[in-house]
C-alpha cells in the first residue's frame, strides 16, 4: 500500500512540474530546400527537402500542435528554393511546447494533397485534395 501511494505521489509530481514547469523553449528553426510541400490534413504535413541541386531528397513530418498555427507567405522568387521557419513557443492550457509554421512558397499551387489515416475503430483514411 505505501508503495502505491509513494509511486502516485511521484508520478503527480512528474506531472505537475511538466505542466507548470518554466522550460524555455528553444531558438526558431529555419528549413531550407523545400522542394514540395504535402498537406495529409490541416496542421500534418511532409515536407521533402534538397539541400543542393546533386543531393537526395529527404523528407520530414511537420505536426501542428495545440495552439499552434500554420502560415503560407508566398514571398520565394520562381528562381529560388522555398524554405519554411519552425516557431516555438509555451502556449497556456498546453502541455509542452508548441510549433507554429511559416511556409515561404512561390505560390499555392506548391502545396500539394497526400494520404492520411486515423487508427481509430472503425479504422479511417482518405486523401487530402488540392482545390484550385
Amino acid at each position: 500500500m505505501v508503495t502505491k501511494i509513494a509511486v502516485l505521489a511521484m508520478t503527480a509530481v512528474l506531472f505537475l512540474h511538466g505542466c507548470f514547469g518554466e522550460e524555455a523553449p528553444p531558438p526558431d528553426e529555419k528549413v531550407d530546400g523545400v522542394v514540395r510541400i504535402l498537406m495529409h490534413e490541416p496542421g500534418h504535413y511532409t515536407v521533402l527537402l534538397q539541400k543542393s541541386a546533386a543531393s537526395t531528397i529527404t523528407e520530414r513530418q511537420l505536426t501542428v500542435g495545440c495552439g499552434g498555427k500554420v502560415t503560407y507567405v508566398p514571398d520565394v522568387a520562381s528562381s529560388q528554393p522555398m524554405w519554411l521557419l519552425i516557431h516555438f513557443e509555451k502556449t497556456e492550457g498546453c502541455l509542452g511546447m508548441n510549433e507554429s509554421i511559416t511556409f515561404h512558397i512561390h505560390e499555392e499551387g506548391d502545396i500539394g494533397g497526400a494520404g492520411w489515416s486515423h487508427h481509430t475503430r472503425p479504422r479511417r483514411s482518405g486523401q487530402t485534395s488540392v482545390i484550385q
